[in-house]
């Protein structure tokens, strides 16, 4: 057999079918008429169904294992951030502890445990009793103490006199005075 034999019994290469594959790979068919329409399209050319991609769906492999939460265990300090003014309190803790944040009250002078008057706490809406941080058991909690502007959690609005977990890392807002939680001796942005 010769190579002039060979080549006449080989199929030509359907050129047509390649770019028609190619092209339907970038349409989008209308799942109410079945009409191939350009892949940009927004609308069906035939029925004026409105044409929505398939999501895309990503693997496990593609998403980043990364925990929106910190540790809920403390051991011996706690720093709050005061958001706006970008100042640090650090409180020694101890076992079965209790704070009430809050701020002086002007007729009797009485503080609280962590007095927030220093940082426009008055200005920002704080109550002179606002919320209450409890240790116990090595867990951190936060319970609003009925105050007239709310504590909340991560910008969630705690129902008044229920605890919940402080995590590393989380912040609360009294009225609208804004603190980061962090239990860690180092420094990190939260």
């Amino acid at each position: 057999m010769d190579k002039s034999s060979e080549t006449r019994d080989t199929k030509p290469i359907d050129q047509n079918a390649e770019i028609e594959a190619s092209l339907s790979a970038r349409r989008i068919v209308c799942p109410i008429c079945g009409h191939e329409n350009l892949l940009e399209a927004v609308l069906c050319v035939r029925c004026q169904n409105v044409l929505q991609p398939e999501t895309k769906r990503i693997g496990e492999q593609d998403v980043e294992e990364k925990s929106n939460w910190g540790t809920s265990e403390i051991e011996k300090k706690l720093y709050l951030h005061v958001r706006h003014i970008n100042e640090t309190l650090e409180l020694a803790i101890d076992q079965d502890a209790e704070f009430i944040l809050g701020r002086v009250d002007p007729t009797t002078g009485q503080k609280p445990a962590v007095d927030l008057s220093d940082y426009g706490a008055a200005d920002r809406g704080v109550s002179r009793q606002h919320a209450k941080l409890i240790l116990k058991d090595g867990a951190l909690k936060i319970a609003d103490l009925d105050s007239a502007n709310f504590t909340y959690l991560n910008g969630q609005k705690l129902v008044p006199n229920q605890a919940r977990i402080l995590r590393d890392g989380d912040e609360i807002r009294l009225g609208r005075l804004v603190i980061g939680i962090q239990f860690a001796e180092e420094m990190r942005s939260i």
